[in-house]
This record gives structure tokens, C-alpha cells and sequence, in this order.
């Protein structure tokens, strides 16, 4: 995150250098150096600008980057969705525009399973709570059990990308969670795999290396020793997050 963080304000100087007058900071604006100018080009300029939201991924074999891409990217959508159809939506209201209400796809839901909300846990919240005691890959199994419990249900439904009424487990007591529209338990492979709906489809994850991958692997002592550099590059991006 520091790298990134640091490649953010190189661009940031990039594209403010030398534009024009300083912009008041914003309130949390104060981790990004230089402040950001308001852009006067010497030539007026026409553009068009292209937002390019569909990059999601869906190979044969989808891992944690593919779920980390592709969440990335359910989070573009859900800005693009909001400020195309909700805000211009609602201000055609308040304005009393006659027009025809455009529905569209909310991803919303998606979000909600994957980072959590309304005081639910997520996939991702899960899988930092699964770091404890155990080989890699039975933390990577014991991290499926609890995703399939959360999101699947106790009587999981095994499904084959059809969606289906959940068959309750034989013998189990009281009320069983019931199972996220945006999560599938597949029919095959369920023992290292599970399935979310993302906006741009149906997406088969192998949880195969996902509590690894998403351990902290710096030491605090590394982070000391760079944070200290006496190279201006170096401690540039040590102390850039």
C-alpha cells in the first residue's frame, strides 16, 4: 500500500506541476504531496474520456488476486451505477424532468458479501480471522467451512450455476442462515471452491493459497529499518502509507 500510495503522489506532482494556483486542501487530503492546482491549459482542449469498469476476471483457475481484481472492479461499477443512474436519477426528480425511470443492475449485494456491511461480516473479514494455528492448507479449508456456513447456509445448496430452492439439512434444529443471492456452493469441487455472482457473472474461486496470500508478510523491523533510509527515494515509499 505504501508503494502504491507513493506512485499516487508522483502523479499527482506530474499533473499538478506548475498548472496553477493551489487548490485549498480538503479535510483527509493532507497524506497526498503536493496539494493538487486547479489545471489551466494554455490551448483550450476538447476530450472524450473513457472509464474502462469491465476488467473482471474469469479464468479456468480463479484465485485470490482474481477475487481482489474483480471486487476492484464490483467497486467501480457500484460508482459508475450510482452517480449514472441513482444521483442523475434523483436530481431529474427534484428538478421535475418528465422522463422514463431507467432500472438497472444493482451491485450492491455483491459489495455487502464480499467487504461486509450493516454490521454483517464479508468474505474478507472472514478470511482475516482465519490466520490462526494450522498448515496453510487447512487454514485454507477451515476458511471455506466458515464462508459456507456464513453465506451458504448450515443445509449448504448444492448448485450447478442454477439458481434453486436451498434443501435444509436432515435433522438440524431451528432456523438455518439463509443462503446470499450473490454466493453458490458448486456442485462439484465444493471442498476447495466456491462461487460469486459478480456483476459481470458468475465467477469459481479455489481457495487454494488465499490465508498466505493475505498474511502480512513485513516484519515491523524491516519496516523500521526503511522508514530510516537516509535515501530520499527509499524512505520516500517506506513512509508513503
Amino acid at each position: 500500500s505504501s508503494l502504491f500510495l507513493w506512485m499516487v503522489n508522483k502523479i499527482n506532482a506530474t499533473l499538478s506541476e506548475d498548472s496553477g494556483p493551489v487548490v485549498p486542501p480538503s479535510p483527509g487530503a493532507e497524506q497526498f504531496s503536493p496539494p493538487p492546482r486547479v489545471h489551466k491549459p494554455s490551448v483550450p482542449t476538447g476530450f472524450i474520456g473513457v472509464l474502462d469498469i469491465y476488467g473482471f476476471e474469469n479464468f479456468e483457475n480463479n484465485g485470490f488476486e482474481q477475487l481482489l481484481i474483480n471486487y476492484a472492479n464490483e467497486k467501480l461499477q457500484r460508482h459508475f451505477n450510482r452517480h449514472l443512474f441513482e444521483v442523475e436519477q434523483n436530481l431529474y426528480s427534484s428538478e421535475g424532468v418528465d422522463w422514463t425511470y431507467i432500472t438497472f443492475n444493482d451491485n450492491r449485494p455483491c459489495l455487502e458479501l464480499i467487504e461486509g456491511g450493516g454490521g454483517n461480516v464479508g468474505i474478507l473479514s472472514t478470511l482475516d480471522d482465519c490466520g490462526g494455528m494450522g498448515s496453510a492448507s487447512e487454514r485454507d479449508v477451515n476458511f471455506l467451512a466458515q464462508i459456507n456456513q456464513k453465506f451458504g447456509g448450515k443445509g449448504v445448496s448444492h448448485m450447478n450455476g442454477k439458481k434453486g430452492k436451498k434443501k435444509k439439512a436432515p435433522g438440524s434444529p431451528g432456523k438455518e442462515p439463509e443462503r446470499h443471492p450473490n454466493f453458490i456452493t458448486p456442485k462439484f469441487g465444493n471442498d476447495r471452491q466456491f462461487v460469486v455472482v459478480h456483476y459481470a457473472g458468475e465467477v469459481r474461486y479455489t481457495v487454494t493459497g488465499f490465508v498466505e496470500k493475505n498474511v502480512e508478510t513485513l516484519s515491523n523491523e524491516l519496516k523500521d529499518l526503511g522508514s530510516t533510509s537516509s535515501k530520499m527515494f527509499a524512505l520516500g515509499g517506506w513512509t508513503a502509507g
